[in-house]
């Protein structure tokens, strides 16, 4: 966590990086199939219960504890994930860019162009189709505190369950149009494209 995450200017959230060198707030650029929530409770939960450690856990400087640094994570996961996320059909990009509200600490999603791993930033690709993956196993793993999980996939399982069609004749038991275009703010540049094969 000390290498891999970074606090946002006020503090009131903690955001993944994308590695120990990049990624994080604003223009830094960040990617929603990296936030694990599921993963950080599991090492929340770990950390908490091990009595064995023969040595000194970083110190942030932040009078937190181990808990309260985690669960923060796992808070800052989810808002980032709820912005970057069109609200009806329940996918997200790629790649994207989100900045913090320095009054209340909303975070903001950004028009900032940002991409990696040759893959496009506006694109429901594989990169971001892991997001789903990650978010389920928060759910599945952790049902009683999976309220923000279930919020987040609800679009999408909406969508599936009410576009499936077991007697379709294309082959797929899902129509192409079951994942269409969309944004997941009014001002994005371009719209999320779910990838020809996503299914």
């Amino acid at each position: 966590m000390y290498h891999e995450t970074v606090a946002s200017s006020t503090g009131k959230n903690w955001i993944v990086k994308l590695g120990s060198c990049w990624g994080g707030w604003d223009s830094n650029g960040n990617n929603p199939s990296y936030h694990s929530p599921g993963g950080y409770r599991i090492m929340r939960d770990y950390q908490i219960h091990f009595s064995g450690r023969d040595y000194t856990l970083p110190n942030f400087g932040d009078g937190l504890s181990i808990k309260e640094r985690w669960n923060k994570l796992m808070m800052t996961s989810y808002r980032y994930l709820d912005i970057t996320q069109c609200s009806d059909i329940g996918i997200v990009a790629n790649w994207a860019t989100v900045s913090e509200n320095d009054v209340d600490g909303s975070l903001l999603p950004q028009r900032t162009s940002f991409s990696g791993s040759g893959t496009p930033q506006y694109e429901f690709g594989s990169e971001a189709s892991r997001t789903m993956w990650r978010v389920a196993f928060d759910a599945a793993v952790y049902p009683c505190e999976s309220e923000s999980a279930s919020n987040f996939l609800a679009p999408i399982h909406n969508r599936l369950a009410g576009y499936f069609d077991p007697s379709a004749a294309t082959g797929s038991t899902w129509p192409e149009d079951t994942l269409t275009n969309c944004k997941a703010f009014d001002e994005q540049p371009e719209a999320i494209i779910p990838m020809d094969d996503w299914i």
